[in-house]
């Protein structure tokens, strides 16, 4: 279903665009689930010769597992449409901390990644405790333990750069809304008093400007879908870009009421945006 107050108007501008952003968890699917009309809905772009770029605050996985990932539904797509926060993390470090040495809490492969980016890496585990650290980064561990928890916030302490990947509180599962990485800022917040200096990945405008530079896009040739209110929705209306809410994820209908910025349309999942322009073909 389509939900729109101008909605003649505003399906017509949607359908004129030729960049489509999309975020992938809660939009295209939920872990190992496809979202119904995801895979129908990017064929239907690639047949018409649209730009399309697969965005992801989740940095629990490398660029290379997401693009494996899509794949793997069918979706046929280059690595370098995928866009991570913890490629986009890596990027600010290689600006700002190129020599630092980084205590990353993540997953072994995305740090594997950043590392091999040329970054000084080291992981928060007691062994570490009496190291240098110049810059802590917290992406999304789903490896998290007591270990890590207790190392991290040492550090922390010291008051030394704090920057967070990006401030998911949950990340949906097929098991409903798990902890993201706003869950852990919490938890240190409450430990140490310390919140992000910085923190990447969607709402913050970085992770646009990366790809719009990069590919030459303008903002009014582009719309994001995505399926949270707080970063994907706010981070298109921060940013002057057209905007679609997706409720196959994790905000609700009811959801929109509670914040001061909407989406330009609301649909429940992406098979209703496939239906749309499918029916756009069928009358040309």
């Amino acid at each position: 279903m389509i939900y729109s107050k101008e909605n003649e108007s505003v399906t017509e501008l949607m359908r004129k665009k030729e960049v489509f952003l999309f975020d992938m968890d809660g939009t295209i699917y939920i872990d190992d689930h496809l979202i119904k009309g995801a895979v129908e809905f990017m064929k239907l772009l690639k047949r018409k010769g649209s730009m399309r770029f697969f965005f992801t605050n989740n940095s629990s996985n490398t660029r290379k597992e997401y693009f494996h990932k899509l794949r793997g539904f069918g979706i046929n797509i280059s690595e370098e449409e995928i866009i991570t926060s913890n490629r986009i993390t890596a990027a600010y470090l290689k600006e700002h901390y190129p020599k630092a040495r980084i205590m990353y809490m993540g997953n072994f492969e995305t740090a594997k990644e950043i590392k091999d980016m040329g970054l000084n890496i080291i992981p928060p585990y007691s062994r570490n405790l009496s190291s240098k650290i110049d810059v802590a980064v917290i992406a999304y561990d789903t490896g998290i333990n007591y270990e890590k928890i207790s190392v991290f916030s040492h550090f922390l302490n010291q008051k030394i750069p704090y920057i967070a990947t990006h401030p998911d509180i949950n990340c949906p599962s097929k098991n409903g809304m798990i902890p993201d990485v706003g869950s852990f800022i919490a938890m240190f917040e409450r430990s140490t008093g310390r919140k992000p200096d910085v923190i990447l990945g969607k709402p913050s405008s970085t992770i646009l400007d990366y790809v719009f530079k990069k590919e030459g896009i303008e903002k009014n040739e582009a719309v994001f879908i995505g399926d949270r209110l707080y970063t994907d929705i706010k981070m298109a209306n921060d940013t002057d870009v057209a905007s679609i809410l997706v409720l196959s994820g994790e905000s609700q209908l009811d959801d929109v009421e509670k914040y001061d910025y909407s989406p330009d349309l609301i649909v429940d999942s992406l098979l209703d945006l496939y239906e749309l322009f499918e029916g756009e073909n069928e009358n040309e």
